[in-house]
């Protein structure tokens, strides 16, 4: 969603257009795989400067130590990204993926802290949906950008908040 309303506001984002829109994720995933590789290979961010990147958290202790960068941290409690995948994989069992995505998160959030590279904003996943408006101007203000609000908001659905525990 976030990287959907990062391209429809005018933020160029990174993505190889490998994994297209399903109807799991019926606005598109906005990924590139080499993010997968970030740990082997990170030098092709340089040449990304400016545009939106899509890092999952578990990777961004692989995020290069030379290059600054903001980083929007898309927050969500784990046991809807962990109904969510199951979802997505077809599956019933959220037991082990949510042990190793709490423990992951705690890892990630603590390396963040020691960053003084990275600028760090955390963005509700939830919030956004409750008061887009509100939550897209934050964005677009802690970007220090030029983005089209209205379009960056239009792109927020509710309807596809599925897996909602709260």
């Amino acid at each position: 969603m976030m990287m959907s309303a990062l391209a429809a506001g005018g933020l160029s984002v990174v993505d190889d257009q490998k994994r297209l829109a399903d109807v799991h994720n019926p606005g598109g995933y906005f990924e590139d795989q080499r993010v997968s590789q970030l740990r082997a290979d990170s030098s092709w961010l340089e040449q990304h400067r400016g545009s939106g990147v899509k890092i999952l958290s578990h990777l961004l202790q692989a995020f290069p130590s030379d290059l600054e960068a903001k980083i929007l941290f898309m927050r969500r409690p784990i046991s809807e990204v962990v109904a969510s995948q199951n979802v997505m994989l077809g599956k019933n069992d959220g037991g082990d993926w949510d042990t190793l995505l709490r423990r992951e998160l705690g890892q990630t959030l603590a390396w963040l802290e020691g960053r003084a590279h990275l600028e760090v904003m955390e963005v509700s996943y939830g919030e956004v949906l409750r008061e887009p408006s509100e939550q897209m101007s934050r964005v677009r203000d802690f970007l220090q950008r030029d983005l089209d609000l209205e379009a960056m908001t239009a792109v927020v659905d509710p309807a596809l908040y599925r897996q909602r525990k709260s």
